[in-house]
């Protein structure tokens, strides 16, 4: 399943009406985490990473809608993008996927 779909399960949206929305958010996300020194190799943008996953999720959580929780899920959020700025495959240190980075996500 794309990214964007389980996004868009776990918004609990149903419809195509918000997709572009929901792609906006994500695009939103990896520009944050990248001013945050995190590199997306090509290969976590086709098949993301578990983290990138939950990061793109928390973060679509905390800024689609009106949700009560918005505030607690953009902490979780700033959470994971501190453990992906200091993971060495997400920050170029890992030379197997330098090679691999696109910066134009």
């Amino acid at each position: 399943m794309k990214l964007i779909e389980e996004i868009k399960l776990s918004l609990r949206v149903l419809d195509d009406e918000f997709t572009p929305e929901i792609a906006g958010l994500v695009d939103a996300c990896y520009a944050d985490l990248r001013t945050a020194g995190v590199r997306i190799a090509k290969k976590h943008r086709e098949n993301p990473h578990p983290l990138l996953k939950q990061a793109a999720t928390l973060y679509a959580k905390a800024h689609f809608g009106a949700d009560a929780a918005a505030d607690r899920y953009l902490r979780y959020y700033e959470g994971i993008k501190i453990v992906l700025s200091l993971a060495a495959v997400f920050t170029g240190k890992d030379e197997k996927d330098e090679k691999d980075e696109d910066e134009n996500v």
